[in-house]
C-alpha cells in the first residue's frame, strides 16, 4: 500500500510527490490544466481509494488511514506555505489542487463520514477547478500575462470572466454557501466525532493561511487599475455557460444536496469502508 500511495499519489500531486505538478499545469494550455485538475488527479486518487478497504481487511486495523491522513496533512501544509509565495496565476491554481486532494486525502482517512465528506469534495474541486483554469486563460489572454502582480482590474477587462475568476477562487477557499464550505465542513465534522484535535489544528491552520493569501490575491486582481485589451462587449451562450454553470451547481449543492445523489454518495463511501467481522 506504501508503493501505491506514492506511485499513484505522485499522479494525484499529493505532497511531497507533488513537484512536477505546479509546472505541468503552468505551462499547459488552460483546457488542458482543466482536465489535469479536474479529471486526472481524482483518477489517481480513485485508485488509492478502492485499495483501503482491501488493506484494512489484511492489517485489521487503521494503517491506511492513518497514512493518508499523514499525507493529507503534509499536502495542505506545503501548499499553504507555496501559495503565500506564488505570482503566476495558474501555478496558484495548481497549489490549490495539491490542498484540496490533501483535504479529499485526509478525509478519506476519517472513517464514514470523512469518506462520504472526501467523495462530495473531489466533485466539487472539479466543478470549481474547471471553472478556474478556463477563467485564467482568458483573463491570460486579455492582460498578455498570468503574473497575479500585473493582472488589475479584471472584473473591469472582461466582467464575465472577471467576475467567473473572483467568484471560483472564493469557493476554492470555502466561502458559504457554496458546496466547498459545506464538504469541509463534514470534514471538520468527521475530525470532532473522533476526537482528533490536533489533525483538526494542523487542517485548520493551513486553510486559514491559504484562505488569507488566497482572497489577497483575487481582491487585487479583481480590482484596481485595468492595462488589459478590453474584451467583447457580448459574450456567447457557451461562455456564460462555462462560467454561470459551475457556478450555479456548486451554490446549489452547498445549500441542498438532493435525495438520490446523497444515496449515491452514501453507498460510494461504503464501498470504501471496511467493516470489522
Amino acid at each position: 500500500f506504501i508503493f501505491l500511495l506514492v506511485g499513484y499519489g505522485t499522479k494525484a500531486g499529493l505532497a511531497p510527490m507533488h513537484s512536477w505538478l505546479p509546472d505541468a499545469h503552468s505551462q499547459a494550455p488552460s483546457p488542458v490544466s482543466s482536465i489535469f485538475s479536474g479529471f486526472m488527479l481524482n483518477m489517481a486518487l480513485y485508485c488509492i481509494m478502492r485499495y483501503i478497504p482491501l488493506v484494512d481487511a489484511a492489517t485489521g486495523g487503521d494503517w491506511a488511514h492513518n497514512l493518508l491522513v499523514i499525507f493529507g496533512l503534509v499536502s495542505i501544509m506545503i501548499a499553504a506555505v507555496f501559495i503565500l509565495a506564488q505570482h503566476d496565476l495558474k501555478r496558484f491554481l495548481a497549489y490549490c489542487s495539491v490542498e484540496h486532494l490533501g483535504i479529499v486525502a485526509l478525509g478519506l482517512g476519517l472513517g464514514p463520514l470523512g469518506a462520504f465528506a472526501a467523495l462530495f469534495h473531489t466533485l466539487n474541486h472539479s466543478v470549481c477547478k474547471v471553472l478556474g483554469f478556463f477563467c485564467a486563460g482568458r483573463i491570460g489572454q486579455l492582460f498578455g500575462t498570468h503574473d497575479m502582480r500585473k493582472i488589475q482590474g479584471s472584473l473591469r477587462a472582461s466582467p464575465l470572466w472577471g467576475h467567473g475568476l473572483f467568484w471560483s477562487i472564493l469557493v476554492l477557499i470555502g466561502v458559504a454557501p457554496f458546496a466547498i464550505f459545506l464538504s469541509e465542513l463534514l470534514i471538520l465534522r468527521a475530525m470532532a466525532d473522533s476526537q482528533r484535535f490536533i489533525v483538526m489544528a494542523v487542517f485548520l491552520l493551513g486553510a486559514a493561511t491559504v484562505f488569507v493569501a488566497a482572497l489577497r490575491y483575487a481582491m487585487n486582481m479583481a480590482w484596481g487599475k485595468s492595462t488589459a485589451t478590453a474584451g467583447p462587449g457580448s459574450h456567447s451562450l457557451l461562455e456564460w455557460l462555462i462560467v454561470i454553470g459551475p457556478l450555479l451547481l456548486l451554490l446549489v449543492l452547498g445549500l441542498w444536496m438532493p435525495d438520490t445523489f446523497r444515496h449515491m454518495l452514501e453507498e460510494a463511501a461504503a464501498v470504501l469502508v471496511w467493516r470489522k467481522p
